[in-house]
Parts: C-alpha cells; structure tokens; sequence
C-alpha cells in the first residue's frame, strides 16, 4: 500500500508560528538544537508544515533554499507583500487546500460546515475535523488572501485557486469537480519522463483519452498499459492499435499487455515513470468523480512480476 499523508497539522498551524519557526530555525547556529523534544512538541504542527511545504531541507531542521528564501523576506529584507504572495502560493500546493479551492472557487459564499464535511468526506486527517480546526484553516488562509472569511456570518468565499504546472503530491477525486479529476490526471501524466507504466487491472478504452491529452511526448520512450482482460473490447482494441501508429511516428512505443490469471494478485492501480511514482484510481472513478486521490509515493512499484505474468495484446 503507498504511505498516507496525514494533514492534522495543517489545522493548528498559524502565522504567528509560522514566522517564530523559521525565525528560529534561520538564525539557530546549531540546526540540530531544534530536533530536541520539548522544542519539537510545543511547534510540532508549524514543523510538519514547513517540512512538507520544502522550506526545510529533508533529514534536518535547516532551511531550504525556499525556506531561506522565506527568511530574508521576513527579517533581512522586509517586504509583507512578497511575503504575503510567497506563503500564499505555498499554501495553495498544499492537497488540503488544493481541495477547498477546487471544490469551491468560483462559487458564492460557503458555509463553515460545508468545508467541515467536505474534509472529513475525503478523510483529510487521521481523526475527525472538528469545527474548530476547520475555522482555523480558514483564518489562516484568510491572512493570506486565499479566502475571505466572513467570522460572524460564518461564511466564506474563495478568491484565489492553484493552478500549477507540476503535479502537487496529493489531489482529491471529487464528484463535484469533473473537470479537474481529469485535468489533474492528466497534469501527473504530463510530468512523467522515460518509460511510463499504467497499471490498472480494469484499464478502459477511455484512458487513452486521458493519455494522449496530457503525454508530454519530449522525454518519453514508452508507454506500457497491463491490465485484466475484461476490458479489452473490439473498440478498445482500434484505438489502442490507432493510438499505437500514431506515437510510434513520435519514436514512442505504446503497449498494452493482459493479465488473465484469476489468482494473480493486484496491488492498487499505479502510474509509474521513471521519474515519478503515483498511486492512481481506475480509470472509470476519474471519469464519474467518484471519492478516490491521485497521491505522490516516494516508493516506487516495482513492475517486473506484472510484465511477467503479462502478454501482448494482439
């Protein structure tokens, strides 16, 4: 199974920890001093933002180059608005709050518990979101424009949305969203270099849709479908035979290959490059909006007993 990102911290984390962390961290002589528990303890949730926002280096409690990036902004040269800017597209990379402003840019004003159910909908913690920490989120975003936080009414409205052009490690399949399920799938595609692997046991003509819009062409020697057998049709076959003439003029070799072993145990459905390895839904769960993610692992697949038991499709 792929590791899980828990997100609890993201609802205690505020500004003012934020600024004292990288403060700290940026003017301590020894990085190490700050591994230390009581210090950890008491600004552990500010720690796991930074760390998984890259503003720390990864194995220690130094700054990254972002981070020290971040620090000269704060405290050698002053500038709110680049701050502001800075920590704003920072948080929007963020799954959590990627989420909120894919569920809901665009829309009117939005109740507190909308965004409370929505969270706990996609299990975004290891335990249930309280309204306390979703009104905590929401003043954090709202220090930093992403959304206009209305405390009396309880409402808000979201006035900035991440669009970037590398894949973030996390994205949520939402019923809500068609477009951006897609869209998102294919941005990951889109990242992928060298030999690609599309493992998904019910693989459906469909994802070759979603390939060829998002396949970056520069960078890519191959793609290897393997699937089971239920869904190799006489139409899914054309177009993967048309598809296959047609990145072959691009040098690219596509190949679908079967699995028919009825034991044959499948682990998940897995885009695997060799540059990236995502953890992915079935085809048909992008394409319905139906409650999945898209989620980044450090640990790759490894696709050798796949395309053992598996043959070409004729």
């Amino acid at each position: 199974m792929p590791e899980t990102y828990n997100h609890d911290y993201l609802f205690t984390v505020t500004d003012k920890d934020i600024r004292a962390v990288i403060y700290d961290v940026g003017t301590a002589r020894d990085c190490c001093a700050f591994k230390s528990e009581d210090c950890f303890a008491s600004r552990e949730s500010t720690f796991a933002f930074l760390d998984q926002a890259g503003l720390l280096q990864q194995e220690s409690y130094a700054l990254s180059d972002e981070g020290k990036r971040l620090f000269e902004l704060l405290f050698v040269f002053p500038d709110e608005v680049a701050i502001t800017e800075l920590i704003a597209q920072i948080l929007l990379k963020n799954p959590v709050v990627n989420l909120l402003c894919q569920s809901f840019y665009g829309r009117a004003k939005i109740g507190v518990e909308q965004l409370r159910v929505l969270l706990n909908y996609h299990g975004v913690g290891s335990k249930e979101v309280d309204y306390s920490g979703t009104v905590a989120l929401l003043s954090l975003l709202n220090k930093y424009g992403i959304v206009v936080y209305d405390k009396k009414n309880k409402l808000f409205t979201v006035k900035m949305s991440g669009d970037f052009a590398d894949p973030v490690k996390q994205y949520f399949v939402c019923p809500d969203t068609p477009f951006s399920n897609v869209y998102n799938m294919r941005k990951v595609i889109r990242a992928c270099r060298g030999d690609i692997y599309w493992v998904d046991k019910h693989f459906r003509k469909e994802g070759f849709e979603i390939l060829i819009d998002g396949l970056p062409y520069q960078g890519v020697t191959s793609v290897t479908i393997i699937s089971g057998t239920d869904n190799i049709t006489a139409s899914a076959k054309t177009d993967y035979l048309n598809l296959q003439a047609e990145l072959s003029k691009r040098q690219i070799a596509l190949n679908w290959r079967a699995i028919d072993n009825t034991t044959f145990k499948w682990h998940d459905r897995w885009l695997v490059a060799d540059n990236q390895c995502h953890n992915i839904p079935p085809v048909l769960a992008i394409i319905r909006g139906q409650r999945a993610e898209i989620l980044s692992t450090a640990e790759r697949l490894d696709v050798h007993p796949f395309i053992a038991e598996s043959t070409p499709i004729q």
